[in-house]
């Protein structure tokens, strides 16, 4: 691990090189990054070092911190889509802690979420203003 990593310039070293490293060294990286508050620059190491458990913990701290882009950032990283629970308490959370922003795009999510069928309707090209979708010409 290079000796720079808190640099952006070590990090992107390490993270770029086309050399093989060892998954360890990525999760150490990780730990020293997030030990020193680099939250998405650690959570770019442990996807490296595939190291999931880290990855779900951070989502797990970031719904207890509030923190809607670490959140979106580790369930992405996880291929999950955004829970609703936990959005729930992420958005609690964030307002507790004044971060009205994090906690808009929570809430955000969660109305997105409870109108599926608007979306399926905008797919087939129906809307409020559109009727139903016409058919193809011959």
């Amino acid at each position: 691990m290079p000796d720079d990593i808190l640099q952006w310039k070590g990090r992107r070293a390490l993270v770029d090189t086309k050399k093989s490293v060892p998954a360890a060294d990525f999760l150490e990286a990780g730990n020293a990054l997030l030990e020193k508050g680099y939250l998405a620059e650690a959570l770019d190491f442990f996807r490296k070092a595939e190291a999931w458990d880290a990855v779900r913990g951070m989502a797990s701290q970031a719904v207890g911190e509030g923190d809607f882009f670490i959140y979106s950032l580790s369930r992405q990283a996880l291929g999950l889509r955004p829970d609703r629970s936990e959005l729930k308490a992420l958005a609690g959370n964030a307002r507790d802690l004044g971060l009205l922003a994090y906690e808009a795009k929570a809430l955000g999510l969660l109305e997105a979420d409870e109108r599926p069928d608007e979306k399926a309707d905008k797919k087939a090209g129906k809307g409020p203003d559109k009727g139903p979708p016409k058919p193809p010409s011959p």
